[in-house]
């Protein structure tokens, strides 16, 4: 009968990456039951690099497995764990600038950037 998200870390030294993927689901406004140490898990003591388990859900547990069933949550789910990983690795944003030019008119320049943000970009306008 879990409900939520959990981290599962090696040991304390990866606690910092267990709580960057935590915070991240938080911010989505899913539920967290923590970072928890799993030692045990070949997945994480058999990697020579730093290494989490996310469980996004618990399919004993309806509401989680409607979550699972839902293309939108998915998505964002997938979006917070990018941004995690890229903040863990200290990666800066991508931005995107969409040129208007003779190629493009400002209605479809619009409807890029409108796009782009709604992915999670950054995105501007800039008249060449």
């Amino acid at each position: 009968k879990g409900d939520g998200y959990e981290a599962l870390v090696y040991s304390a030294s990866r606690k910092a990456l267990g709580q960057m993927f935590e915070k991240h689901i938080k911010a989505i406004g899913q539920n967290s039951r923590g970072v928890k140490y799993r030692p045990d898990l070949a997945v994480l003591s058999q990697t020579n690099m730093p290494a989490v388990l996310n469980e996004g859900a618990f399919v004993d547990n309806k509401k989680d497995i409607q979550d699972w069933n839902d293309d939108a949550e998915l998505k964002q789910m997938g979006i917070a764990y990018a941004k995690a990983a890229a903040d863990f690795l200290k990666l800066s944003a991508k931005k995107y600038r969409v040129y208007v030019g003779s190629d493009m008119t400002k209605e479809k320049a619009d409807a890029m950037v409108k796009k782009l943000k709604a992915d999670g970009y950054k995105a501007s306008i800039v008249k060449r």
